[in-house]
């Protein structure tokens, strides 16, 4: 896992698509939690339905998502919100309106099967703090 501050532009960072690119996200990992930036364009085809034991906080940036959670029902999560997802429910998403949605999921453990996502972090240089 890490051993030292790790610093980097969220957009620099290495992307992996999905949903035949509607779907762009990118991870950095910690110890015991991991963290995943999603881009999800709007007019996109439906999202699979995803379980994991793995708790999962949603913050959303811009955009607005619809979140539909097995058991508990439909959340719309605008910019400036989250929620949180216990581990092992069920859930879709679907990005609503125009606007691409920009959103950080934080899952807790760290995720080993996103680990393929955050090997950049892994291999980097120690980076000095900036002086300002």
């Amino acid at each position: 896992m890490p051993t030292q501050p790790f610093h980097a532009a969220l957009d620099e960072l290495p992307k992996f698509p999905g949903l035949d690119g509607y779907f762009t996200r990118a991870a950095i990992t910690a110890d015991h939690a991991t963290f995943q930036v999603t881009w999800l364009n709007p007019h996109h085809p439906p999202v699979p339905t995803d379980q994991h034991p793995f708790d999962q906080t949603v913050f959303v940036f811009s955009g607005e998502l619809e979140l539909v959670l097995g058991g508990f029902g439909r959340y719309v999560v605008r910019s400036g919100e989250c929620l949180y997802i216990p581990a092992d429910v069920p859930h879709t998403a679907k990005a609503l309106g125009d606007e691409t949605v920009f959103a950080l999921d934080i899952f807790a453990p760290a995720r080993e099967d996103y680990r393929h996502m955050s090997e950049h972090q892994l291999r980097v240089e120690p980076v000095s703090p900036s002086s300002t």
